[in-house]
């Protein structure tokens, strides 16, 4: 008789989550997963509401990673990318009270009024910059005034973070906010040579698309969602079953003699309990200190109670065309704080993919909060929407009020990678290695993007397998 399969509980049904345990379940092993919300995605949601499409997280995945394109195909996606219209390269940013296009290479950065003169002489500098010690965690801002200068930091990478991380680059750490930007330097000396031997590099893996590409579904990100979990529940004789338990909390978690995890939670049915020979978690770090770990896990994870996850609101308006006077020829426009505007950022979505807005309209949507001004994202629905649509008036010339909008709030939206996040990191490689079984991946440890997260998940359902002695396991490899 052949021996059960091995057993693994889920924690968390985001997207990391979620492509773990389908990923766990192609290996061979009965996965559990529990969710806490009444639906899958964390993160990704995606509202239809008549004919707009609206999403109240991410809006694009962006990658170049030929294991996402062979996820994707897997779950039954692969046809249904929709990658972002050209005029998504275009972007904007805000100097001096007017939106400007920002540079798309070395010739039009020259010639881009978003810096003075001096401040692009102080840019071709750069590569006569000597490299920061090895062992320096440097803060983004430090790391960009040393290398380009405090115009570039104010003008380019302050909007970019408030628009990527809803962040400060005060406090964000170069070595892990921007990984990439850092191995520059460590690795040529210098941004601009390390950027030119980008350029010509072979991809890490012979499939790699060279440059990334952002892309979406024709029923928006939730269509990924919706994938991941029919694969993770969907019938198949050649794998054993698989449970996912929406509303549903973990309400204790143990570890027995025989080294195996017992686990009990409620449920909108009751309450259960089953024991497993792997644990993964993959719910958001403030999410940890809740759970009800075994007393010396918890005190190992204590740390991820102090990532700090700043508020960040977005709201979605839709307008008639001839509202909006800017053409919105491209992906959209961030704002610097120097500026002094109310929000982060708009995205001019219904210029990225069709199918987002009614015909004759367009959809914006705009971000407020994070750590610039965490009290505007906390402010009531007519107060945040005066303030959007003040910003919106100034900058892209939109007349009167919305035929549509809607409002998202995150409470706590992007972990901030903080100088001195490697002494987070570092705890919870400790976690893991005192309590074998035990994963962790997600947002907080992985990167912040989307694609990042699937990532995540994969690299989880490798380790987890390894652990049960399972195939690695992988999907199909898809020619991009």
């Amino acid at each position: 008789m052949a021996p059960p399969p091995p057993s693994v509980l889920v924690l968390g049904g985001g997207v990391t989550g979620l492509n773990a345990a389908r990923l766990l379940r192609r290996a061979g092993a009965a996965v559990t997963l529990l969710e806490a919300a009444e639906r899958t995605g964390g993160a990704v949601v995606t509202y239809r509401d008549g004919d707009y499409t609206v999403e109240g997280g991410p809006n694009t995945l962006l990658c170049r990673e030929a294991e996402i394109f062979d996820a994707l195909h897997a779950v039954g996606l692969g046809d249904r990318i929709i990658p972002a219209a050209p005029a998504a390269r275009n972007r904007y940013l805000l100097r001096d009270g007017r939106i400007r296009a920002a540079p798309l290479g070395p010739a039009s950065l020259l010639t881009t009024p978003l810096l003075s003169w001096p401040a692009k002489l102080r840019v071709l500098r750069e590569p006569f910059i000597r490299r920061a010690p090895s062992d320096t965690d440097e803060s983004l801002a430090a790391f960009v005034r040393r290398r380009l200068g405090p115009e570039f930091l104010d003008y380019f990478i302050n909007p970019f973070v408030g628009g990527v991380y809803a962040g400060d680059p005060e406090k964000l750490s170069v070595r892990h906010a921007f990984p990439r930007l850092h191995a520059l330097e460590a690795n040529h000396g210098s941004l601009i040579r390390g950027g030119l031997a980008f350029l010509f590099r072979k991809p890490a893996h012979p499939r790699d698309r060279g440059k990334r590409i952002s892309f979406s579904f024709p029923g928006g990100l939730g269509d990924l969602v919706a994938a991941l979990t029919n694969a993770l529940t969907a019938a198949n004789p050649a794998s054993p079953p698989a449970q996912l338990k929406l509303r549903s909390r973990l309400t204790s978690l143990t570890r027995d003699s025989d080294h195996r995890w017992q686990a009990a939670w409620t449920s909108p049915v009751g309450n259960d309990q089953s024991g497993f020979d792997a644990v993964l978690c993959a719910v958001p770090a403030y999410a940890i200190p809740q759970l009800p770990l075994p007393v010396t896990l918890a005190t190992a994870l204590a740390p991820t109670g102090e990532i700090h996850y700043p508020p960040l609101t977005s709201l979605s308006l839709g307008f008639r065309r001839e509202q909006v006077a800017h053409p919105l020829d491209g992906f959209g426009v961030l704002f610097a704080e120097i500026e002094k505007t109310f929000c982060l950022g708009c995205l001019f979505v219904s210029s990225l993919f069709p199918g987002r807005a009614p015909p004759g309209h367009v959809l914006l949507t705009t971000f407020a909060g994070g750590s610039r001004n965490p009290n505007a994202a906390t402010l009531d629905d007519a107060a945040l929407l005066d303030g959007v649509l003040g910003d919106l008036a100034t900058y892209l010339g939109v007349k009167g009020r919305p035929a549509f909008h809607r409002f998202t709030r995150w409470p706590r939206a992007v972990p901030q990678y903080t100088v001195g996040y490697a002494e987070t990191l570092a705890a919870l490689d400790r976690a893991e290695a005192a309590h074998p079984g035990f994963f962790l991946g997600g947002h907080y440890r992985d990167g912040i993007s989307l694609g990042q997260c699937l990532l995540a998940g994969g690299r989880l359902a490798r380790r987890t397998a390894a652990h049960l002695g399972r195939p690695t396991p992988e999907d199909p490899p898809v020619q991009p």
